[in-house]
């Protein structure tokens, strides 16, 4: 009986040091979701409105290229570079304004995780 404890018990714990993640640098433990790394806000220079339709935000970093998107319920918030450190450049365009770039902006790793970084962009009408 008290064998099938203590393997009850090992489960258990392994369980949930596998539910938790994966322990690394120094014994650190690392979740497993994706996190992004840019938060992009578009918003008309002159009324502060966040634009989100039909507007087109493009990062680059040196030959790597990515469309950021929108999410449901993200108050128009373009999310990309998912678990992609780098060092990145922000394109905004969008018909009626004047295209934008913003950067360079440098994103770096906790050990587990890109760390996110938010931005907000103004566009000027033409």
């Amino acid at each position: 009986m008290k064998r099938m404890k203590n393997i009850g018990f090992f489960l258990t714990a392994l369980a949930l040091m596998t539910a938790c993640g994966k322990p690394v640098n120094n014994g650190r433990v690392c979740t497993m979701e994706a996190r992004a790394g840019l938060q992009v806000t578009v918003r008309n220079a002159t009324t502060n409105r966040a634009l989100s339709d039909s507007t087109t935000v493009l990062i680059s970093a040196g030959t790597y290229t990515e469309l950021l998107q929108t999410f449901p319920g993200s108050d128009s918030v373009y999310t990309g570079a998912w678990e992609r450190s780098g060092t990145y450049i922000i394109n905004v365009s969008r018909n009626g304004y004047k295209p934008a770039s913003y950067g360079p902006v440098i994103l770096e790793e906790d050990g587990c995780h890109v760390i996110t970084q938010s931005h907000t962009i103004p566009l000027e009408k033409k």
